[in-house]
């Protein structure tokens, strides 16, 4: 089996004893032959709460699936936006004088003499936008991206990448020999839920309600029902 989780709200929540639970059982999946996929909408900055509680995975997806690592940290999947859309974005940054990340998979870039066109991931600060959502259609109108709000920012990512499709890029990798799973939280979770034997955190957003799937109120409780 792999099982694809997402961090926040999911694998990383707010009560530390379920962490270490999480982790615990995260462990004991592993232990099986199985394997664990952390799979986030966040770039590098994940890396710190892994080393701190020391969470264990064999493969890490991040901004949505743009980036995949193996557990040695080695890049096997990448997937960039096109310069023309960078552009756009930047010239929007440029107008409302916006706070912004550059994310190249291995860098945060806060500065445009730093720009380089390998950039996987550009997420806007929403603390300085008027209306997030009024900007978010004006890009997803005007660039060939896969955008959307998560809780502090708006990410945006080449409109060839969803969590779905890298789980399918990954499968493809390890030879499509592994039954996946999956289980999160958030919109930017739907496409792997629903293609994917999914799961769903009862602390899930609004736009999960219509979903189906069976709902659990922790990771280490899906995992044990897993195994």
């Amino acid at each position: 089996m792999l099982l694809a989780s997402d961090f926040d709200n999911t694998l990383y929540v707010s009560d530390i004893n379920i962490v270490n639970k999480n982790i615990k059982s995260i462990n004991k999946f592993r232990e099986k032959g199985n394997l664990f996929v952390i799979i986030t909408g966040r770039g590098n900055s994940i890396r710190k709460y892994i080393e701190e509680f020391n969470i264990p995975y064999d493969y890490l997806v991040c901004e949505n699936g743009a980036i995949i690592y193996d557990k040695d940290d080695n890049i096997v999947s990448s997937t960039y936006l096109h310069e023309e859309d960078i552009n756009k974005v930047i010239n929007i940054i440029k107008r409302d004088n916006l706070d912004f990340i550059l994310d190249t998979g291995k860098d945060y870039l806060n500065e445009f003499n730093d720009f380089s066109s390998s950039i996987a991931c550009i997420f806007l600060d929403k603390k300085t936008i008027t209306n997030p959502e009024e900007l978010l259609n004006e890009i997803l109108n005007t660039t060939n991206t896969y955008s959307y709000l998560s809780e502090n920012w708006i990410n945006i990512v080449d409109k060839n990448i969803d969590k779905k499709i890298a789980l399918d890029k990954l499968n493809e990798i390890l030879n499509n020999k592994y039954e996946i799973h999956a289980i999160g939280d958030a919109i930017n979770d739907i496409s792997m839920i629903t293609s994917y034997n999914g799961a769903i955190m009862k602390n899930h957003e609004k736009e999960l309600n219509s979903l189906q799937n069976k709902e659990y109120d922790s990771l280490f409780e899906y995992i044990e029902e897993l195994i």
